[in-house]
């Protein structure tokens, strides 16, 4: 018995992979909300619950040019205030923007933020939590990620606080 040509055999290659069943990964959850105790899974790990929590602080880094970053809840309800110091504005000139946090599930389960910021939007790709006391929340002390700003150019952040 002759070998099929390599044509013949590309074809029947290609039929099988047209006709064999795929098997794709269904999500976990179609639920677009974080799971319960998950770090940064709801609104009061990053803006308190008796009140407003402490604020964020850090830098926008663009290409190594680092811009101070600070963002502060402004009440338990979800508004954030996200103030820069622009690096070609006087000494102590401060801009700000206010939004409201939004809280989503990522792509892997875990807890994302977004939230304005006076260069674009900003999303965390990545969050650090303390551990909580037996039956109280998560509080973020650490978020990480990027500012669209400017169309498609991306700057990285990394906020903290104590």
């Amino acid at each position: 018995m002759r070998a099929p040509s390599r044509p013949a055999a590309l074809l029947a290659s290609a039929l099988l992979c047209l006709t064999a069943p795929l098997a794709v990964a269904a999500p976990a959850s179609a639920d677009p909300t974080p799971a319960p105790g998950t770090c940064g899974g709801t609104l009061a790990d990053y803006v308190g619950t008796a009140g407003p929590d402490t604020a964020f602080t850090g830098f926008l880094d663009d290409n190594g040019a680092r811009t101070p970053l600070t963002v502060t809840p402004e009440d338990t309800a979800g508004t954030l205030r996200a103030e820069i110091q622009p690096a070609d504005a006087d000494p102590g000139t401060v801009v700000g923007v206010e939004s409201a946090a939004v809280i989503a599930k990522a792509w892997d389960g875990s807890a994302m933020i977004a939230f304005a910021t006076p260069r674009g939007r900003a999303e965390s790709d990545s969050l650090a939590c303390t551990t909580p006391a037996p039956g109280s929340h998560t509080r973020v002390n650490e978020i990480s990620g990027t500012v669209l700003a400017g169309g498609d150019r991306l700057e990285a952040f990394t906020l903290t606080r104590p």
